[in-house]
């Protein structure tokens, strides 16, 4: 089988790939997007075609699945492939995702926030750097960056997950009490974690941090407003790595800004850049990041070797657990089978 390789490849594993597929790798520029005219040319002759979110792959819609006549098979190293789901299917067409890709960095990134939350080690560097420690008196540092143990902490965690596990795994060092609200989560998964779940109600009112772990859904969004941050303790820090259409950015901003809550961790926006005007800037109580949650430099690693995890079992006939579309399998137009 042929395939359009436009998802980054680790040289390291090219060999393996190379005993499952013909493989064509693509290289692109950040600012290159295809269009479904140009897509569909590309896909000519292809069985497979590999995409990653940073790509020139734009949403893959009926047209492209209509022309690509040879394509058997999109694999998308993404949570939510940008794939006509229903024409895919119509077609014949195998759709694979790669949820938790990023998970073990996100939570990293989540480690960190709740970390820099409980000890003010950004903003001490700043002013030390700006050599205010030798002009001040020996109590300075301690009175200013005045800081908190985490043992004994509470940590609540809304969506128990992909991600929401990997932080609790992280957070079982620290001495911490950890709680979750996930009504899709049974507390037997929760229990071998160490977590207990609880109400949204109580995991806010009890937390010293609520971090958000929860899938961008209709559902979901804007769960988290006015009330619910009044509901949290005044000393209490929210960080949000997920989604930001989860939360009200303006009662947020609020929230912080009146003191109802301590301070935030933020890597998710409405708007993306975040323009220079969003008043979220203007507020010391905040540490902001451009959204790096999956920033690792071994990202492309991770995304090649579930590439080659999931061909190896398209090759065997095996049902993927990531095969996105299963209302596909058995149905008279399938274009693949395995051999």
């Amino acid at each position: 089988m042929r395939a359009l390789m436009v998802a980054r490849f680790h040289d390291s594993l090219v060999s393996q790939l190379n005993r499952l597929v013909d493989p064509e790798f693509v290289t692109w520029d950040p600012s290159d997007s295809w269009s479904s005219a140009e897509l569909s040319r590309r896909l000519r002759g292809f069985h497979i075609l590999t995409t990653e979110e940073q790509g020139p792959v734009g949403p893959i819609d009926q047209e492209v699945l209509a022309n690509a006549a040879d394509l058997k098979a999109i694999i998308t190293a993404r949570r939510r492939p940008r794939v006509d789901l229903d024409a895919a299917t119509k077609a014949g067409v195998l759709v694979f995702n790669m949820p938790g890709l990023n998970a073990g960095a996100v939570a990293d990134l989540n480690i960190a926030f709740i970390l820099l939350c409980a000890r003010p080690v950004i903003q001490a560097a700043e002013e030390t750097k700006k050599g205010l420690w030798a002009q001040n008196p020996p109590m300075w540092r301690y009175q200013r960056f005045l800081g908190f143990e985490l043992e004994g902490a509470t940590v609540g965690l809304i969506g128990f997950g992909a991600i929401g596990a990997e932080v609790a795994r992280r957070l079982r060092g620290f001495g911490i009490r950890i709680v979750a609200y996930d009504p899709y989560i049974s507390q037997e998964k929760a229990t071998a974690l160490g977590v207990t779940l609880v109400s949204l109600e109580d995991l806010l009112k009890t937390s010293d941090f609520v971090s958000l772990h929860a899938p961008s859904k209709p559902e979901n969004r804007n769960m988290l407003g006015a009330r619910e941050f009044r509901s949290m303790k005044r000393t209490a820090y929210f960080i949000n790595t997920a989604r930001a259409d989860l939360v009200e950015e303006k009662a947020l901003y609020q929230a912080l800004e009146e003191g109802v809550i301590a301070g935030a961790a933020l890597d998710v926006f409405h708007d993306e850049p975040l323009p220079s005007e969003n008043p979220l800037l203007r507020l010391p109580s905040v540490i902001i990041t451009p959204h790096i949650g999956g920033a690792i430099s071994n990202q492309v690693y991770h995304q090649s070797q579930a590439i080659i995890d999931t061909l190896r079992q398209l090759r065997l006939g095996e049902q993927s657990p990531n095969l996105f579309n299963p209302a596909v399998l058995g149905t008279p137009q399938l274009r693949y089978r395995p051999a």
